[in-house]
């Protein structure tokens, strides 16, 4: 059978330095022509879809073996095209993969529906009008077919990543010696997935992000005393000698996430990411004479048949072995991938702090983390207590000082009675017979940081703005502005302190301040240069006073 050039289309796809060719011959199917217009517009956006090439392929051969089965005019089938395309045929395939989907189990079916209403979406767009109406707003629905989710993979305990960083560091400071005394050594993929394993491990990148670093992602800013001589643009070598030499102060590195089309920069420094700072010093170091020999830009060559490449990261079973080869004591957990070493450092990122590290959002949404990462048995052995603590935060919100706002206030200077105070205390409170330090207190003498009958203790400290006696009016904001202030954990030097000690002044402050107005607010930032505070107070968070 004779076969024109114009019936076949060819994908090329570089992966980890290795072309792969999708090859989709459109004259092997019933409708030659729509394969071919399929195809040819996956030829054109293929360069912009990074991983999802083979899937994009897989989707088009579906459909077009699922039109050959579809009750079309024989005489016209050779001349079908996208614009004779009609919702029905959709619908039709759909009803296919949902079958195949229900016998197989797997979710292969789900994710060709996707990728293919995404083409032709993408199609619609760059020709638009070439799509029947109906079809165009089919493929900007979702598809019928159900995503399957299988149960996210675990992260590993912290006696098994310790055990696997171990042996990453061993493998890597073994590499180090020799290549101290062979400047053309080449690291063997062992040493490459050594590497991989602690940049993973510090970093909590995704393994695909990780893997599509190359040299010009890096910028270095040298040590203090070496910076008069660096160049403006330093080429790999240079910043290379630098890491030799153990001169880096920080890496600036760009991620790249292709299938979100994020990018996005983190700085790891010596001091704040030792870890992280430490791993890609090494990477640098143990792949540079590989860098004279080729010129692949990736930061991962390795050697292979005594040539110089990028580690080839599809390699079955690449994890596995390393494991059984490498890693002593007790096997480590199924399954063996890398992406559960970024579990392991998101774990202990979101137990540290979990209202942070979900506000935050820069490593996914809060969604995302509920549904893929809290199956951490470790987590959920923290969970009890960490729900524990936040009761407790809103237990003590709950039975924090009165709050009473402007308007309450003009009530009760009215004669007005409220539930909150009885009749005595609203009229010692309007006389300023309650005045204290920061706030008005019901009773010093009651203090719940004393025995009954001695004088509150901490009455200049800003306890007051969490404790059950204080009374809070819109005289005493401008204290409060000042306790907010000081008791950030931005001034604190401790951490550890600030959360024993100071959370919960700085939790009462910032529960208190939205109930008053703005404009009172504002009013009462003019005065915070009159609060006296005690020093004892700035001393401990900021250092001297002076």
């Amino acid at each position: 059978m004779t076969t024109s050039k114009q019936a076949i289309v060819v994908v090329v796809q570089e992966k980890y330095g290795t072309a792969t060719r999708f090859i989709i011959r459109s004259d092997e199917y019933a409708v030659p022509r729509l394969v071919r217009e399929l195809a040819e517009h996956f030829q054109t956006i293929a360069p912009e879809i990074g991983g999802s090439v083979e899937e994009v392929a897989g989707a088009i051969r579906s459909f077009g073996r699922s039109m050959g089965n579809q009750p079309l005019d024989a005489l016209h089938m050779q001349d079908f095209g996208l614009n004779d395309l009609r919702t029905r045929h959709l619908d039709a395939w759909e009803r296919q993969l949902a079958i195949a989907q229900s016998e197989s189990g797997t979710d292969t079916p789900y994710r060709r529906a996707v990728h293919l209403f995404a083409l032709l979406r993408r199609f619609d767009d760059d020709q638009p009008g070439t799509l029947h109406s109906g079809v165009s707003r089919r493929v900007r629905q979702q598809t019928r077919l159900s995503h399957i989710r299988r149960a996210p993979d675990a992260d590993h305990t912290d006696e098994e990543s310790r055990r696997i960083r171990s042996a990453a560091h061993r493998l890597v400071y073994d590499a180090l010696c020799i290549a101290q005394e062979d400047p053309d050594y080449l690291p063997n993929s062992d040493v490459i997935a050594a590497l991989h394993v602690l940049l993973s491990l510090a970093t909590g990148e995704p393994p695909e992000v990780l893997r599509s670093l190359t040299i010009d992602d890096l910028k270095v800013t040298p040590e203090p005393g070496r910076r008069a001589d660096w160049p403006r643009n330093p080429s790999w070598s240079q910043m290379t000698d630098l890491a030799r030499a153990d001169g880096i102060q920080s890496f600036a590195v760009t991620f790249t996430k292709r299938r979100a089309g994020v990018r996005y920069d983190e700085v790891f420094t010596r001091s704040d990411h030792r870890a992280a700072h430490q791993s890609l010093t090494r990477l640098l170091v143990l792949t540079a004479a590989a860098r004279t020999q080729a010129t692949d830009r990736s930061l991962w060559l390795t050697r292979k048949n005594l040539l110089t490449r990028q580690m080839d990261w599809r390699k079955a079973g690449l994890l596995s072995t390393w494991y059984r080869q490498h890693v002593k004591g007790a096997p480590i957990s199924v399954p063996h991938k890398f992406s559960r070493l970024r579990k392991t450092k998101l774990r202990r990122e979101s137990s540290a702090d979990p209202v942070r590290y979900l506000k935050d959002g820069r490593r996914h949404t809060a969604r995302t983390f509920f549904e893929h990462y809290t199956n951490s048995a470790v987590l959920r052995a923290e969970a009890g207590a960490i729900v524990v603590e936040t009761i407790g935060s809103y237990f003590d919100i709950a039975t924090g000082p009165t709050i009473i706002t402007p308007e309450a206030e003009a009530m009760l200077r009215a004669g007005a009675t409220v539930e909150v105070l009885d009749p005595g205390t609203a009229t010692a409170l309007i006389s300023g017979q309650l005045e204290g330090a920061l706030c008005a207190c019901r009773n010093p003498l009651d203090s719940p940081h004393a025995p009954a009958g001695d004088l509150c203790p901490v009455a200049q400290m800003g306890h007051c703005f969490g404790c059950p006696n204080g009374i809070v009016t819109e005289r005493h904001l401008p204290a409060l502005l000042v306790v907010e202030e000081i008791s950030s954990p931005q001034e604190a030097p401790n951490l550890a302190l600030w959360k024993e000690v100071w959370e919960p002044i700085q939790r009462g402050t910032r529960a208190i301040l939205p109930l008053f107005p703005a404009d009172a607010i504002a009013r009462a930032r003019e005065h915070v240069d009159k609060v006296h505070i005690d020093l004892g107070l700035r001393n401990d968070l900021r250092g001297t006073n002076g």
